[in-house]
């Protein structure tokens, strides 16, 4: 044997063969591998805080039950859009006025209906309608209509009246203004012709409740006077 030559190296070659190792000392070298490969991988800075440091929040994994979500659906409200070009022109504090019925135009007229307002000749709406063909002592004039139907004309015009005071013929004429006229009971005239025979004036002259008439509708000529 040479000076300096291995141990191992003589027993090779004497033919004796080295110990194996030991079981425990594999395991020792492979868990110190294992321990060394782990505190060097990347990714981990050393000193690098832990999950459990008060500094960071803490990981999903130890986080508490998550949120439920409902999911109740939430009512939808229908807007109607309403023009404000009305309200816009209202001062604050005063309520918009209603449109007046007292401004809207005339109903329907049907022209195939006429009254003989003069006593003579039947015309549609006609300005003054004479109630007492003999002496005019009852008439209605200043006539402004406001519906001609098939069944009724209504109006508004003034009442005149004689009072026959001592007698028709020295008698005094009376107004009432604002008088409401109604005309009724269309019938067929002298030629054919429908016409009014009937008229109801509110309200009515003195002694119309308690005369001939009795309250009821003056009766009107279907044919010349």
């Amino acid at each position: 044997m040479s000076a300096g030559e291995p141990a191992a190296t003589l027993e090779r070659k004497r033919g004796v063969r080295p110990a194996p190792y030991r079981w425990w000392e594999i395991s020792l070298a492979l868990t110190l591998v294992l321990i060394g490969a782990s505190c060097g991988r990347p990714g981990s800075p050393a000193g690098s805080p832990s999950q459990s440091s008060g500094r960071y929040p803490p990981s999903s994994a130890t986080a508490g039950p998550a949120p439920v979500t409902s999911t109740r659906s939430t009512p939808t409200t229908t807007t109607t859009e309403v023009s404000t070009s009305a309200a816009s022109t209202t001062p604050v504090g005063q309520a918009a006025s209603p449109t007046s019925s007292s401004t809207a135009g005339p109903g329907p007229t049907n022209p195939a209906i006429l009254v003989y307002g003069n006593c003579q000749t039947p015309t549609l709406e006609p300005s003054e309608i004479v109630l007492a063909c003999a002496d005019y002592g009852l008439l209605l004039e200043d006539l402004r209509w406001t519906s001609w139907t098939d069944t009724e004309a209504s109006g508004m015009g003034t009442l005149v009246y004689n009072d026959c005071q001592p007698d028709c013929a020295q008698g005094h004429d009376h107004d009432v203004p604002d008088t409401q006229v109604n005309l009724t009971a269309p019938v067929p005239g002298g030629s054919g012709q429908l016409v009014w025979s009937r008229l109801q004036p509110h309200p009515e002259p003195p002694g119309s409740d308690t005369g001939t008439l009795d309250g009821h509708p003056y009766p009107l000529p279907t044919r010349p006077i």
